[in-house]
Parts: structure tokens; C-alpha cells; sequence
């Protein structure tokens, strides 16, 4: 044992479980599943072996893989735990899977969303659970902090102690403890390989929140904690071949599977190069710009869309800041749109007949969007209606190929002597840092080789 005291999770009001329901249905609306009831159903049965072996017995856990390339995986309030695709792929084995979904299990078991806050926000789930559950809170205030956990993670000590919980899930359900470890050196190599990549096209990285990122000195502590295990624990489970099979045909990069395509109505302006769509009224009049500015037809009112790059900023609040020193708000508040994290409010103009403003920052990966509500008469409450239905119709776009069999996919080959990634990059024709992409998911960024008879992953 590791000496950690593991908290039996009670069983939650059904009130609260009906929330917990609502945040979940809220997540994936914004962020869909992968469509893939095998490899769903894989994910679940791995997560269920290592929450049947936490000493939270008897609460119901759900695992779920999202559509999304991002590097992430994090744990909800209520059982509900998120995997994105793209640190699926990343992965080599099952007890690598496992490791981190017993990284994750162990934020709930030690309930870590209620003893800890959010790293940027200003509240426990438990405290606007709460509000929620007594009709004095907004759900879309949970919904953000929601959001806030899965891009910024846990505490430092709560995620150290995640790691701890999941190694001795890994030890009881029979993996190798040290595929924790392995995780960390996984995530190591993706983060150099993200991080050389975006510094070479002046880009902002992102990293995985948890078992590396948030504290990335610390395997050598979990390497002792691998030793610390009891003698007798006993490695029964090892064969990767389901695993192999999961990830093999898994869509590979940034686009979205056409079943979880929007659904768009046919007037919808569309950015593809700046990975944005919006919907303005039928009567109004677009000019593209830069800055995009759609007209009301009596020209009282506009809206202007403004795309740059960020600068370092860690949230759209910080960003206004810094890129914005004399524009004072009020009414501010941080908000959650598609999936996207912002910060908005309405603009104080102190000048008389001034026009009303409101303003919108959110960040999409290195992209900052900018969004200006103008109404010419004097400042309104109405105006702030105006300017959030405009907003809702505003959506990060997902590129997404018409034909299934033309989305690049994952796919695994046994290693032939003298087999390098530079070959195979030719071969296969894979574009800019092809080489180093497959480097990066067969865990050999940024040195090394395939060694002869090894199952690895190429991408056509």
C-alpha cells in the first residue's frame, strides 16, 4: 500500500445525480463521442477493472471517448470520465490505458472535486452543486468550471495523489504498476514534440493536465512508489492485442467523424481558414474584412469578428488585459460556448451618446476570437440579449471529409528489419513532420527505431 487514505464515495441524491446527468449531456453535446460502439464499449470495460478495485464499490463509474485529437483525459463529478482520441493513440498498451484512467478514477475516489478548487476557478463543484441542487446557482456556472478542469486539471498535491491512487488500482487489477511511469515518459515525448513543432510555427502549445504536466518532476517519486507495492502483487493481465484492435482504424488528427458533423443551416457563414462559423440574421448585410462585420438592415446595430494569434495570455480574461489596457468592462463574466472557454462583458463608454458595446474574447487552441457588439442607441440590458443570441450561433468549425475512406486513419504494422520512420514517412506521404508524427505515437521522439517483429502504428 501506498499509505494514501482513500475516501469510500457515498451514494449521491438522485437531485444530484440528476445534475451530474446534465453537465454530462451539456459535455458531449459540445464535445461528441467517438462513433464507435467497440471501441467505446473497450474503454468502459478497462475503467470498470480499475474503479472495481478502488474503494468506491457500489458508485457508478461511466468512461467515455470523445472525438477530439487533443492530449487530454479528466474526470467529472458524479463518475463520469472523458478520454479524447488523440491520447488514446498516443498509448501502446492496455495497462497504459489503464494507468490513466486509474489516474482519473482516483480524482473521484479521493474526491478531489470537492476538498479541492478548480486551478482558475474561484469554487469548489461542491459549493455550486449546491447553489445548483437549492435554485440559487446557474448550471452554466458548473458547466464552466467543468470545462476549466479539463483544460487546467486538479491541484498539484490532488494530482500527485491521483497518481498514487492509480498505481495501486494498476497492482490490484493486475497490470504492471510501472506502465504509470510509462504514461509519463509517453507524455514527455508528446510534449517535446508538440512543443518543438508549435515553436517552429510561433504557436502556443497544449499540454495533457495530468499525470505529467502538472507536475513533471515527480516520476522518480511514482518509480519509488512502484517498488513500495506490495512483493506480492502479480502481473495477470498483458496481452494488447484487444488494445491493438481498438486503436487500429482510429481517425487520426484534428477533423471530427461525419456522424458527428453539425448540421448547419445552409446561410451560415463559414472560416475555414481561421475554424469558425457563425450565423447573422437573414437580413443582414456581411462584408468579410478583416475584421468580418455583419449590418442590421436599418444599420443600428453590427458585429464584428476579429481572429489573431494568442501571445501567451492563459485565459481570455488575461488576454483582454494585456491586449486591451483602456477598455474597461463591467458585467464580466467567464462563459463556456461550444467547448470554447471565454470572457465577455459590456464595454463602459463614458462619453455621452456614446454607442453601446459588448465584447467577447474566446480561445480556440492558438487562436484568440474576438467579437464586438455595437448598438448606436445608449446601452441597454436588451443589448446584452442581443449580443448572447448572436454568440450562440458562433462555433468552432471541424473540417470534415464527405467520404469516410478518405480520413487519414491509424493503423498497425510488424516492424521488418532495417525499417525507419523516415522511410515509412516517404512511403506513406504524410506531409509536413511526418517523420516526426509517427515518431511521437510510437513513443520514439525524437530518436530511435522500430525494432524488428514490433507492432507500430503508421497513419494512411
Amino acid at each position: 500500500m501506498l499509505g494514501v487514505g482513500l475516501y469510500v464515495v457515498p451514494a449521491d441524491s438522485a437531485e444530484k445525480v440528476g445534475t451530474y446527468e446534465k453537465l454530462h449531456r451539456q459535455y458531449i453535446a459540445d464535445n461528441p463521442l467517438y462513433p464507435d460502439a467497440n471501441v467505446q464499449a473497450y474503454i468502459n470495460k478497462v475503467g470498470q477493472r480499475m474503479a472495481a478495485v478502488s474503494k468506491s464499490r457500489g458508485f457508478e463509474y461511466k468512461f467515455f471517448l470523445i472525438d477530439s485529437f487533443d492530449v487530454n483525459a479528466f474526470a467529472a463529478p458524479g463518475g463520469y470520465i472523458y478520454f479524447n482520441r488523440g491520447l488514446f493513440i498516443q498509448l501502446k498498451t492496455e495497462a497504459q490505458l489503464a494507468a490513466v484512467l486509474g489516474h482519473e478514477v482516483g480524482h473521484i475516489a479521493g474526491r478531489h472535486h470537492e476538498r479541492g478548487k478548480a486551478k482558475r476557478g474561484g469554487g469548489t463543484f461542491l459549493t455550486i452543486l449546491t447553489a445548483l441542487m437549492t435554485g440559487s446557482g446557474d448550471a452554466m456556472q458548473a458547466a464552466d468550471l467543468l470545462s476549466q478542469v479539463s483544460t487546467y486539471g486538479h491541484q498539484r498535491e490532488l494530482e500527485m495523489e491521483a497518481d498514487e491512487y492509480g498505481l495501486e488500482y494498476l497492482s490490484k487489477a493486475g497490470y504492471d504498476p510501472a506502465a504509470m511511469v510509462e504514461v509519463i515518459e509517453i507524455l514527455r515525448s508528446n510534449r517535446r514534440f508538440v512543443g518543438e513543432i508549435a515553436s517552429a510555427e510561433g504557436k502556443t502549445p497544449g499540454t495533457y493536465h495530468g499525470v505529467y504536466a502538472t507536475h513533471p518532476r515527480d516520476d522518480q517519486r511514482l518509480r519509488r512508489g512502484v517498488g513500495n507495492l506490495p512483493g506480492d502483487s502479480t502481473i495477470t493481465l498483458g496481452d494488447d492485442g484487444e488494445f491493438r484492435e481498438a486503436v487500429d482504424g482510429m481517425l487520426y488528427g484534428g477533423g471530427t467523424m461525419p456522424e458527428n458533423a453539425p448540421k448547419l443551416p445552409p446561410e451560415t457563414y463559414i472560416d475555414k481558414t481561421n475554424r469558425f462559423s457563425i450565423l447573422f440574421p437573414k437580413d443582414w448585410t456581411t462584408e468579410v474584412g478583416p475584421p468580418l462585420r455583419s449590418t442590421s438592415k436599418n444599420e443600428k446595430e453590427w458585429l464584428e469578428v476579429q481572429v489573431s494569434t494568442r501571445n501567451g495570455s492563459k485565459t481570455p480574461a488575461e488576454y483582454i488585459q494585456s491586449n486591451m489596457p483602456k477598455v474597461i468592462l463591467f458585467g464580466t463574466k467567464d462563459v463556456r460556448l461550444s467547448g470554447l472557454l471565454g470572457h465577455m462583458g459590456a464595454v463602459n463608454t463614458t462619453e455621452e451618446n456614446a454607442k453601446s458595446e459588448r465584447l467577447a474574447v474566446f480561445f480556440n487552441g492558438n487562436r484568440v476570437y474576438q467579437i464586438n457588439y455595437y448598438n448606436s442607441s445608449s446601452s441597454s440590458p436588451r443589448h446584452d440579449d442581443q449580443f448572447q443570441a448572436l454568440l450562440e450561433t458562433f462555433r468552432p468549425y471541424r473540417e470534415v471529409s464527405s467520404s469516410p475512406q478518405k480520413l487519414p486513419r491509424v493503423r498497425y504494422v510488424k516492424a521488418k528489419q532495417g525499417m525507419t520512420f523516415r522511410a515509412l514517412d516517404r512511403a506513406l506521404n504524410m506531409g509536413s513532420y511526418g517523420e516526426q508524427q509517427l515518431r511521437a505515437i510510437n513513443g520514439y521522439y525524437p530518436f530511435g527505431e522500430p525494432k524488428p517483429g514490433e507492432w507500430i502504428k503508421i497513419v494512411q
